[in-house]
C-alpha cells in the first residue's frame, strides 16, 4: 500500500513539473519553438473550415457573436463582430504604467472593465521575474510600452463624428502611432486585400482579430482544440486568415496565440485552451450605462 502510495506521489510531480514547464514558460518561447507544433502541415479548405454561412447572434446593441465546431479537426473557434459607431462604446487596455508586468486572468479583467468582450493581445516574455510586454501598448494618447518594428499592431482612432475606427499596422515603427488612441501589439498581419500571406505551418490556439474595409467593424477571434495536454493541436496563421476572408474581413492579424488565448464575452470565456497562463495584456469593449 504504502510502495502504491509513492507512486502515486511520484507521478503526481512529474505531472506538476510538466505543467509547469508550460505555465510558466513565457511566449518569449514563441520563436524558439516555431515549427515545432505541426501536427499536420496541410492547409485546410474554407468548406472545411468555416460553415457554408456565417449566422449572427446578438449579445447586445452593436456586438454580435459567431461560433463554428470543426468537429473532423477536434477544434471550434469564435468570434464577436463590434460595431464601432456605437457612441457608447468604451475602450480598455492593461497594463497601464503603474501596473506594467503584473499578471492576470481576461475573465477577472473584463468583469473590473465590465467589458462585453475582452481578448488577450500583444505577447511578452519573463524576464526577472517580470512579464515584460514585447510591442506597442498606448491609451488614451499615452505611449505605455514601445515598439518592436517586426510585429504588426492593432490600432484605434476617431472619425469626424467622434466615433472609434479601426486599423492594422504591419510594422511597429517609430511614429507609426502617432495619430492614434489606442494600440496594442500582435505578431503578424494575416490578411489583406484578399492575399493570405504565409507563414509556417504549425498548428495551435490561436487569438487575433481582424476589421472591414472601413474600420467600421472589429472582429476578434480565438481558435481552440476540443483538447490536448501539449496545445500542439489548432489551426495554423493561413487558416485562421482564410476564417476572417469568410467572416467578411478585409485585413486581420494574429494576437499571443497558444495557453496566451482567451476570449470572454458577458463575463463568461468561450472557450478554454488547455493550461491556460494569465497574461500581461488584455484589451476589452463595454457600453456606458
Amino acid at each position: 500500500m504504502f510502495k502504491a502510495f509513492k507512486k502515486i506521489r511520484l507521478l503526481s510531480s512529474v505531472f506538476i513539473l510538466f505543467a509547469g514547464l508550460f505555465l510558466f514558460t513565457g511566449c518569449q518561447t514563441t520563436i524558439k519553438l516555431k515549427g515545432n507544433y505541426v501536427t499536420n502541415p496541410e492547409v485546410f479548405s474554407e468548406s472545411e473550415l468555416c460553415p457554408p454561412v456565417i449566422e449572427w447572434e446578438s449579445l447586445q446593441e452593436g456586438f454580435e457573436i459567431t461560433s463554428y465546431k470543426i468537429r473532423s479537426l477536434g477544434v471550434s473557434w469564435h468570434c464577436v463582430k463590434i460595431d464601432l459607431d456605437n457612441p457608447k462604446l468604451h475602450v480598455h487596455i492593461e497594463p497601464h504604467k503603474n501596473n506594467i508586468g503584473s499578471i492576470f486572468k481576461v475573465k477577472d479583467f473584463a468583469k473590473a472593465t465590465k467589458s462585453v468582450a475582452a481578448i488577450n493581445t500583444t505577447p511578452f516574455e519573463l524576464a526577472k521575474k517580470t512579464y515584460v510586454p514585447i510591442g506597442i501598448i498606448k491609451i488614451d494618447g499615452q505611449e505605455i510600452t514601445p515598439p518592436v518594428e517586426r510585429y504588426c499592431a492593432f490600432v484605434l482612432s476617431k472619425n469626424e463624428e467622434n466615433h472609434f475606427r479601426a486599423g492594422i499596422i504591419d510594422r511597429q515603427t517609430q511614429g507609426a502611432f502617432d495619430d492614434y488612441l489606442y494600440a496594442v501589439g500582435g505578431f503578424f498581419t494575416i490578411y489583406e486585400d484578399n492575399q493570405i500571406i504565409t507563414f509556417q505551418k504549425g498548428k495551435r490556439s490561436r487569438s487575433g482579430c481582424g476589421i472591414s474595409h472601413d474600420g467600421r467593424y472589429l472582429y476578434l477571434m480565438t481558435v481552440t482544440p476540443f483538447f490536448h495536454p501539449t496545445d500542439r493541436n489548432g489551426l495554423n496563421y493561413e487558416e485562421c486568415a482564410i476564417i476572417f476572408r469568410k467572416l467578411g474581413c478585409t485585413k486581420a492579424m494574429q494576437f499571443d496565440g497558444g495557453h496566451s488565448c482567451a476570449l470572454v464575452v458577458n463575463g463568461k470565456q468561450v472557450e478554454s485552451t488547455f493550461m491556460q497562463r494569465k497574461v500581461p495584456i488584455a484589451l476589452g469593449f463595454s457600453v456606458e450605462e
